[in-house]
């Protein structure tokens, strides 16, 4: 609701709250990353993961609709061997409002 309601700071601080270097939270982290409008941050946050050769680590985020494989193409490969289909991945339509400029 924060997003919706302009609380971008809300956001942000819930953010801090999460340890980058706990790999249990890479999910909430790119959902709060994706929310936020740092579309390339989120991206690179699940990067290592899809990196290391073992890209099922970041499979909880399939079940977003606004998660786009392509970007991970060790994932894409897996999607492909197994024959699943996904639909283009879609906007987060409650994103939090871009930041306030000073």
């Amino acid at each position: 609701m924060a997003c919706v309601e302009g609380r971008r700071a809300e956001v942000e601080a819930l953010l801090l709250t999460i340890d980058p270097n706990n790999n249990n939270g890479h999910s909430a982290r790119w959902h709060l990353l994706k929310l936020l409008g740092k579309d390339q941050q989120a991206d690179d946050e699940l990067r290592v993961f899809a990196d290391s050769g073992i890209p099922y680590q970041i499979a909880d985020v399939l079940i977003y609709n606004q998660f786009d494989p392509r970007p991970y193409p060790s994932l894409v490969a897996v999607l492909e061997r197994e024959g699943i289909k996904r639909a283009p991945p879609v906007e987060i339509p409650f994103k939090c409002p871009p930041p306030k400029q000073p």
